[in-house]
């Protein structure tokens, strides 16, 4: 695929998926064996991916990713985006806070056969938490 159809549909996972919530769409957007490799989980498969993304979306009911840049390159796009979100169920043995925060990322995804294959997330995590009000210790 050229490279702005590869950022177009780099942008659509992210405005479907992830913003709108839209789970339907992702069998069009992700290959069936899509792996999602978070820093935190990783998941395998469409249906795993679908019932990931439902339940952050419930814990973050608001998550939003404001799309910074996008650079692509073969079949590899960047996208640079902007989280913000509010805590309304556990995550990450976080107890519900109520707050909102606001992190910066991008994510890497991988593209095969028009479709996405592979998304790596990175996030500043430790600026998440601390803004949801928890502490880490060391160790």
């Amino acid at each position: 695929m050229p490279t702005e159809e590869n950022k177009a549909l780099a942008r659509r996972y992210i405005e479907e998926i992830w913003n709108r919530g839209n789970l339907d769409e992702a069998q069009e957007i992700v290959t069936p064996t899509f792996t999602f490799q978070g820093p935190i989980r990783k998941v395998e498969g469409l249906d795993a991916f679908r019932q990931f993304v439902a339940a952050i979306r419930t814990t973050f009911p608001d998550l939003h990713f404001a799309i910074e840049d996008l650079i692509a390159e073969k079949e590899k796009v960047v996208i640079c985006w902007t989280m913000v979100g509010t805590h309304k169920n556990e995550f990450m043995g976080i107890a519900v806070t109520g707050r909102q925060f606001r992190v910066p990322g991008a994510t890497i995804v991988r593209l095969s056969g028009g479709k996405i294959a592979e998304a790596r997330p990175y996030w500043d995590r430790l600026g998440m938490v601390e803004q949801l009000g928890a502490t880490f210790k060391p160790g």
